[in-house]
């Protein structure tokens, strides 16, 4: 496995390779037959199995289907041995058809790209984070009684003082005697009306705080382990633009207030880095736009001046709101 001239190949390396070094195994110079499925059909959700990614390319059902009951210990051993090896010839074969793919595709270097990619991932999966939960605790019971208020808040305002902020039904219908007629209380349709009822921002903004105290309070809590840190699972392609995922818990997905919960290690630092405007940049260079390029040059905040244009006010007077306002139009304009 350490040898660095031979090629491993690995179905689901993620997972595999952090079993091994989890074992005390490390291996170098590995591919990972997953991944380049992943990469061929441009699908993040197709979690297909090895099974089905054999029945998928291989002519054959090269796995026999034997029927095990009644077998005695020994034969049980000897079929898991055989029932490894095929697996492991089929991985084999599928790396030379799906290897054939990616070349097809001039996927070589994205491919390249990936695999570089996947020790860090399994680090981040092994080392997991130190977690402050009882700093953050003090701050959960803030945004529980914010959330309290802001109940108080809509109640008062549709003059509703019994509704159930919980029940879809309640909102509805207290909505409706207010003159506010809404399809549905998804967090999705009530942001078209965020901008014209003022009761609609507060009960949006009451969902939103709602679902990250649900999610990151005592679920939270009982994702840490008993060194003090989260492990979660990292996935590599998490969606069909290439981003990495995280669930059970999605450390991506923690609200900002949550960031000095996180801790390094005594004696090391957390560093945060991020590409300025990376995907502007990237339109820029294949557009060949100019004043795409000319911003860039100059070290303007393209999205600032974006609301500067779409508002037709002085760059400095733009707010953070409407920052955000022209980031979701040049996101969009991608």
């Amino acid at each position: 496995l350490k040898d660095e001239s031979s090629l491993k190949i690995f179905y689901d390396a993620a997972a595999a390779v952090y079993f091994l070094e989890a074992n005390g195994h490390k291996p170098e110079n590995y591919s990972d037959i997953f991944v380049m499925e992943q990469l061929i059909t441009n699908d993040a959700s197709s979690d297909s199995g090895l099974d089905l990614l054999i029945g998928k390319y291989l002519p054959l059902n090269v796995l026999e289907d034997i029927q095990i009951l009644g077998f005695s210990q020994y034969e049980m051993r000897a079929w898991l041995l055989k029932s490894v090896a095929q697996k492991a010839e089929a991985i084999y074969a599928l790396y030379g058809i799906l290897a054939g793919k990616i070349e097809d595709g001039y996927l070589e270097e994205v491919l390249q790209r990936e695999i570089r990619v996947l020790p860090a991932l399994i680090k981040l999966k092994n080392d997991g984070f130190l977690f402050d939960y009882s700093g953050w605790e003090i701050q959960l019971q803030r945004m529980r009684e914010e959330l309290c208020g802001l109940e108080k808040q809509i109640q008062c305002e549709l003059n509703a003082l019994t509704m159930d902020i919980q029940s879809p039904a309640d909102i509805k219908a207290a909505l409706l005697e207010n003159g506010i007629s809404v399809i549905s209380t998804s967090e999705e349709c009530l942001a078209v009306y965020e901008d014209q009822y003022p009761v609609i921002k507060k009960i949006c903004k009451y969902k939103k705080l709602h679902k990250q105290i649900q999610t990151f309070g005592e679920k939270l809590k009982a994702n840490i382990r008993k060194d003090g840190r989260i492990r979660s699972n990292w996935k590599l392609n998490g969606s069909n633009t290439g981003r990495m995922a995280c669930t059970s818990p999605n450390l991506q997905g923690m609200p900002a207030k949550a960031k000095p919960y996180f801790h390094a290690d005594k004696g090391n630092k957390l560093v945060i880095a991020d590409y300025s405007q990376i995907e502007l940049r990237v339109m820029a260079s294949l557009s060949k736009d100019k004043r795409l390029i000319e911003s860039f040059v100059k070290g303007d905040d393209l999205h600032k001046k974006t609301a500067a244009m779409i508002l037709s006010k002085p760059i400095e007077e733009v707010s953070d709101d409407e920052r955000k306002i022209a980031k979701t139009a040049n996101f969009g304009l991608i």
